[in-house]
């Protein structure tokens, strides 16, 4: 099943890697993006968008409540985030810790 996002050491330039997980017990996962110049990770899921710190650890449920969103990335002081569910782009404000930030509609 799709419930955990894995990871693969930067250095690893060549199969085989050692392939690790990040995250599991994830209900589809669909994004994932390092946001805040490294200290937290962002996945998108089906329901809502999950926080992590670099390590995997310290999950935060609900850092949005964005539902069925995939690419996720970090650009000019803003976190953006596509739905799948409406069509739209929003962006968030990197410095919230969540629960539940604050999205704007970009587009």
């Amino acid at each position: 099943s799709n419930f955990r996002v894995q990871a693969i050491p930067v250095g690893c330039a060549s199969a085989p890697c050692d392939v690790g997980t990040f995250a599991s017990s994830l209900k589809w996962p669909l994004g994932i993006a390092a946001v805040g110049g490294g200290r937290r990770v962002l996945v998108t899921l089906d329901e809502g968008i999950v926080s992590f710190r670099p390590d995997g650890t310290l999950r935060r449920d609900n850092w949005s409540i964005r539902e069925d969103s995939g690419f996720v990335c970090e650009g000019v002081g803003r976190i953006f985030v596509a739905s799948g569910g409406d069509g739209n782009v929003v962006s968030f404000d990197p410095a919230c810790d969540g629960p539940n930030c604050a999205e704007m509609l970009v587009w």
